[in-house]
């Protein structure tokens, strides 16, 4: 299952900060945006415009710029990949962000995502929709 999250205002940057800061501490999700897909992109090229990516790969040898979405590997460098950036880059669509759960989440889980997601975007002037599927 995947919570993605549009967002639209001046402050969009910032706001998906946010939700990357969100998900370091969040050992049942990974996430994906369009800046990190970015980076992957530039970071692991091939023929035809695609990329090659494995995300068990450590973040230590990840490039900078991937790492610097994230502020820096003192954040983030004891994780693996796959506990902090998804692998589903194709899963991103039009959508900004989106976490992936580990485990079909509960009810409960999907709704205390949210809380946290609208907590962590208050201070920001954006708009935002959350959507599950």
């Amino acid at each position: 299952m995947m919570t993605y999250v549009n967002i639209v205002g001046k402050s969009k940057e910032k706001a998906m900060e946010a939700l990357r800061d969100l998900s370091v501490d969040m050992p049942e999700v990974c996430v994906m945006d369009k800046a990190i897909y970015s980076q992957l992109r530039e970071a692991y090229p091939i023929e035809r415009g695609g990329f090659i990516y494995e995300p068990s790969q450590s973040m230590m040898n990840l490039d900078d710029g991937i790492l610097t979405l994230f502020r820096g590997t003192e954040r983030v460098g004891h994780f693996n990949c796959d506990q902090v950036i998804s692998g589903k880059t194709e899963m991103l669509g039009e959508e900004d962000f989106f976490f992936e759960w580990s485990k079909v989440p509960s009810k409960d889980q999907i709704n205390e995502l949210k809380d946290k997601i609208e907590n962590a975007l208050k201070p920001f002037d954006v708009k935002y929709t959350i959507s599950n599927k």
